[in-house]
């Protein structure tokens, strides 16, 4: 896999169209970027806008993805203002699994999301 490759390259492009702005315009993403930690993409927007389109897309399935494993849910507004101050002691305290472009882009070559074991 490459950075260039058309495959991460679309994947980048949805990113940026469903992330933050202040954090999608500023940060330089690559395959190496992680989805919760780094863009604060989570909930809904994770799995509807990001996961789902892959699968649409791609014809990628997830029968083995657990969005609680890499991100937390869908959370109401408070919660959400709360949830990006967590953010970072998150990260430190490895409370969710990594989750970068990388992993996505290589589940779409494999067509499917990873079983536990592999």
């Amino acid at each position: 896999m490459t950075e260039s490759s058309p495959i991460v390259q679309r994947v980048i492009a949805r990113l940026v169209a469903i992330g933050d702005p202040r954090r999608t315009r500023t940060l330089d993403i690559s395959a190496d970027t992680e989805i919760y930690y780094d863009l604060g993409i989570y909930g809904d927007v994770l799995y509807f806008d990001l996961v789902d389109w892959i699968h649409k897309e791609f014809g990628t399935t997830f029968d083995h993805f657990n969005l609680g494993a890499y991100a937390p849910g869908e959370q109401g507004f408070l919660a959400m203002i709360w949830r990006r101050r967590r953010r970072e002691s998150d990260r430190r305290k490895g409370r969710y699994r990594s989750l970068k472009v990388r992993d996505l882009v290589e589940a779409i070559e494999r067509k499917a999301w990873p079983s536990r074991g592999e």
